[in-house]
């Protein structure tokens, strides 16, 4: 209908032999080398076979001023009848009423125009019409409008729409993206042919576009290009910070930009897990879990923190997050706690090296530990003659350790060493009984099988745990409990004393070997 002559192209053997033909359009400068259309045969007959082996010539069989063919299936015996519809093109636009808007507005308009053209086509056609609003970052509201439109051939008419802005955190650098799809209403019933349905030329378009952009002060209005800085340090703090001597410290971290405006400008903050915000900013979003993509170092797992320091963050402006964090977890025998900050926004970055920033807090593990002790009986009197009765002297000490802080103590290694022997005495005391307290958790007491010199050893750890371990069955606390009876020491006495002379034997001071954090 153009005045350019289409052609067909049959395959009767393509598809298995079902058979498939091809519709080339003529233009100005001969046939397209693009397929307009093409038909398979089983689309057509599901038993149809050689479709395509020959055409009648062109004939308005239905009378709509369209040419209609017939394609013949020598194989399967088959003359199809193929009918041209109504071909239109479409002619549509989407434009707001204002051609940019600021940072504040709250509404715009937009009016969507459309009508289409063609020969012998109705003169009314009813359209379905399609428009999606800023799909990619959803900052309006409502993001799609949906209606059938009677349309009337050569004739704009245009419908009008309000859109409300979104009071979100939004990327003002790109612009706000309308787009307009239309297509014919399909009136057909069943199989039945409308000579009046009109369809779109395939070469024609069948959505429109246009865009809104901010007034973003940048070079660009669709990209703009920050250089942001971040830096970071810990408020009114001695270092290094001894563990335990404060609860929370204050971590302040400060983003700058020295170039174009610089939109949904983060500040994202890697911390260590012992250290959570005391509470999280208005601002800021924490992640759930454990973040496996933040930077790793030899100290402690991270969490992320992401805060929103300006949107935009214009040139020459500073912004500052500042952070109670909770340090009452962090373990003692802890070295150092990693905090990893990056600052990031919308734009393409000029420099990106002063994007990032690490900032280590030293620490110390510092703990005044007080070691007291008593006896039940301040002295006892001994005398060779003694050994020969089956008489035994009880008396018990007993022992206090005491963390006055400020840092907590993972674990404390106690050393008693207690005589066993005296002289030409062999066994001079049997151990009858542990008994064992402690306020936070489990103490565990193990005796040594090695002697040194005349000195036996009892070695006592004291272990900050939630909870307590049972040594019920190692050190019995009951009354009946069998002495333990030491081996004899080889070493023979050069005791010059006489062994009727009573010896003194009063309570031993305690002296503590190890009593140092274990990380």
């Amino acid at each position: 209908m153009d005045g350019y002559n289409d052609f067909v192209v049959g395959a009767p053997y393509e598809e298995s032999g079902t058979g498939v033909i091809y519709i080339y359009h003529g233009g100005q400068r001969g046939p397209k080398r693009e397929v307009s259309q093409r038909i398979i045969g089983s689309e057509v007959h599901p038993q149809i076979l050689g479709f395509g082996i020959s055409f009648s010539r062109n004939l308005d069989i239905d009378r709509n001023h369209y040419p209609d063919i017939a394609v013949g299936a020598f194989k399967s015996g088959h003359a199809v009848v193929l009918k041209t519809s109504p071909v239109i093109t479409y002619q549509a636009s989407i434009a707001p009423n204002v051609s940019s808007i600021g940072f504040y507005a709250t509404s715009f308009n937009i009016t969507a125009c459309i009508t289409y053209s063609g020969k012998h086509v109705p003169s009314t056609l009813d359209t379905q019409v399609n428009l999606t609003l800023d799909k990619g970052f959803k900052r309006v509201r409502p993001r799609e409008i949906e209606y059938e439109q009677r349309v009337h051939r050569n004739k704009n008419e245009c419908k009008e729409h309000r859109v409300e802005i979104l009071r979100l955190n939004q990327d003002f650098s790109k612009p706000i993206e309308l787009r307009m799809q239309y297509a014919p209403v399909d009136r057909s019933q069943g199989n039945e042919f409308c000579k009046a349905c009109a369809v779109v030329d395939p070469r024609k378009p069948t959505s429109v576009t246009s865009t809104l952009p901010y007034v973003t002060g940048c070079i660009r209005d669709d990209m703009c290009t920050p250089n942001l800085s971040i830096t970071a340090e810990f408020i009114n703090l001695k270092l290094p910070l001894i563990i335990g001597s404060q609860s929370t410290v204050t971590l302040r971290v400060v983003v700058q930009n020295s170039e174009e405006p610089a939109f949904l400008a983060f500040a994202v903050i890697y911390l260590p897990t012992s250290c959570p915000p005391v509470r999280v900013p208005n601002a800021c979003k924490m992640s759930d879990g454990e973040d496996e993509t933040a930077p790793t170092t030899r100290t402690a797992p991270k969490k992320e923190l992401r805060c929103l320091v300006a949107n935009p963050l214009r040139k020459g402006v500073k912004e500052t997050v500042e952070l109670e964090l909770d340090m009452k977890n962090v373990e003692s025998g802890t070295e150092k706690l990693v905090f990893n900050m990056i600052a990031t926004s919308t734009g393409t970055e000029l420099t990106s090296q002063d994007n990032i920033n690490n900032l280590t807090l030293p620490l110390k593990t510092k703990a005044d530990i007080q070691l007291s002790g008593y006896t039940n009986v301040e002295k006892r009197f001994y005398s060779s003659r003694m050994e020969s009765k089956e008489e035994r002297m009880y008396f018990s000490h007993t022992y206090k350790m005491e963390n006055f802080g400020p840092s907590s103590l993972n674990l404390v290694d106690l050393e008693f060493k207690i005589p066993v022997s005296y002289g030409s005495v062999k066994k001079l005391f049997q151990i009858h009984d542990i008994r064992t307290w402690n306020d936070t958790g489990a103490l565990h007491c193990e005796r040594s099988d090695r002697v040194s010199g005349r000195i036996r050893k009892l070695s006592n750890s004291y272990v900050n745990n939630s909870e307590p371990e049972n040594t019920t069955e190692e050190f019995a606390s009951t009354s009946d409990y069998t002495p333990v009876e030491y081996e004899n020491i080889t070493e023979s006495s050069n005791s010059s004393e006489p062994e009727d002379t009573p010896q003194g034997v009063q309570s031993l001071n305690i002296e503590t070997y190890s009593a140092v954090p274990k990380p």
